[in-house]
């Protein structure tokens, strides 16, 4: 073979090399992203067994692994808000876990634990409580785009601390709950982070088209780091939900198993709190049945949310 030859395949066997690499690197991502087939094919036997009964596209949807986002609700954050409001010219009190301020007929209460509590002039019901005890009813149609600009310059005056924008982890909000009865009306107000609910709400009670109480849980101040979590797969939070099952069947003694249609994963955020105010939103993940049976787990532990 002439020594042109012998480059020419040379090359062609380190361009197969190159390609073969290529395809590894590749097969190993996917495995990292993904379930193996036979695993898939396994375990949806292995569920129904225990009559649960899962469709394969969520256990061959792509492995989602969210960040853990921290930050701390401290004296620092406490001294800078109360100096604000100081300067609208509201009296502060502090109390057990947070904060009051006083002015004008108005109180608000800020909690360290993203407690939120407002009462305009006049003896108004929390907005949360009268959702409960269903005086209000949800409002599917229309337009109640008046209600989202009004909370907008609410929380705009009082609540847009520290979660603005320019900050790097900073939330998102959304206004996609809307309830009336009679001539009163509640928004929901939404707090997301990275795309992910975050399991913050705050209510807002409207009277003569003005917010005249609100309450819920809502962050004042946005997370400062953002942190890789080792975070457990679908696939074993749905083996812990079997173990959950699977006791809950036993300890019955029923003779036979309801069966357990899984119609919807949702991952999403929880919040905890240390002693010492810092506080973590947590990845969870919601599993709904088709029977409106819910169970949150911690994506971190693997163990059901509490």
């Amino acid at each position: 073979m002439s020594w042109k030859n012998l480059k020419i395949l040379a090359i062609a066997i380190l361009l197969a090399m190159d390609v073969f690499f290529l395809y590894s690197l590749i097969e190993r991502e996917h495995a990292a992203q993904y379930y193996d087939r036979e695993l898939v094919d396994a375990a949806t036997e292995i569920f129904r067994e225990s009559s649960i009964y899962i469709d394969e596209s969520f256990l061959t949807a792509r492995i989602i692994s969210l960040p853990v986002y921290s930050g701390a609700m401290d004296e620092t954050f406490f001294d800078a808000l109360t100096e604000k409001m100081e300067a609208e010219g509201y009296t502060a009190e502090s109390g057990p876990g947070g904060m009051s301020f006083l002015g004008a007929g108005e109180e608000f209460y800020i909690g360290n634990d993203f407690t939120f509590l407002y009462q305009g002039n006049g003896e108004y019901e929390r907005p949360s409580a009268l959702l409960a005890d269903g005086t209000f009813e949800e409002y599917t149609s229309g337009d109640f785009s008046w209600a989202q600009r009004a909370a907008e310059d609410f929380l705009s005056a009082h609540c847009q601390f520290s979660v603005e924008e320019r900050t790097r982890f900073h939330y998102t909000l959304s206004y996609d709950a809307f309830y009336q009865s009679g001539e009163d009306s509640i928004l929901c107000v939404t707090q997301k982070i990275g795309g992910r609910d975050t399991g913050n709400r705050l209510y807002m009670l409207f009277s003569e088209g003005r917010i005249v109480s609100a309450d819920g849980r809502f962050a004042m101040i946005s997370p400062q780091r953002k942190m890789t979590a080792q975070t457990v797969g679908l696939m074993e939070i749905l083996f812990a939900e079997k173990d959950y099952l699977d006791e809950i069947y036993r300890q019955s003694g029923a003779v036979s198993r309801e069966n357990k249609v899984l119609i919807a994963v949702t991952d999403s955020y929880e919040v905890y709190f240390d002693a010492d105010g810092t506080f973590y939103y947590v990845p969870v993940c919601k599993l709904t049945y088709q029977d409106g049976e819910t169970r949150t787990y911690n994506s971190v532990l693997g163990e059901i949310y509490s």
